[in-house]
Formats: C-alpha cells, sequence, structure tokens
C-alpha cells in the first residue's frame, strides 16, 4: 500500500516545480520582446564592420608589399 504523505509530499513538489517553471517561462517571454529587434541591429553592425574590413584589405596588402616583400610574415601565419 502506498503511503499517503509520501504521495501528497510528491505532488506538492510537482506543483512547486510546475509554478517555477511557469514563472521562469514567463519571465523569459518578457525578457525576449526586444530580441528580435536587437538581432537586427547586431546583424547590421557586423556587415558594417565586415564592409569596412573589405576597404582596408587593399591598403593592407600594398602594406604587406611594400614592408615584406619576401612573405616572411604570410610564410609564418599560414
Amino acid at each position: 500500500m502506498v503511503d499517503p504523505i509520501s504521495v501528497s509530499s510528491a505532488m506538492v513538489g510537482f506543483v512547486a516545480f510546475s509554478i517555477q517553471v511557469a514563472t521562469a517561462a514567463a519571465q523569459f517571454v518578457r525578457d525576449a520582446t526586444g530580441f528580435p529587434n536587437e538581432v537586427v541591429r547586431l546583424c547590421l553592425a557586423t556587415n558594417e564592420f565586415a564592409i569596412l574590413l573589405q576597404r582596408l584589405c587593399p591598403s593592407i596588402q600594398k602594406i604587406e608589399e611594400r614592408y615584406d616583400p619576401e612573405g616572411i610574415a604570410r610564410s609564418i601565419l599560414y
């Protein structure tokens, strides 16, 4: 036979766990309301940074050709 006190304490623990999960889910939904806007801004900033790096590539190549014509730095890095 099952002990009624054990069953009731298990039910109370399960209900407390369910309430805690529901509270955490509600908090997550409240915090995630601005998420799409933040992702869009992060993507735009990353794209702008990539464009700046692409614009710097010719200058970096000229500097490497002028100061490292033998490609020593490239052989070390690659």
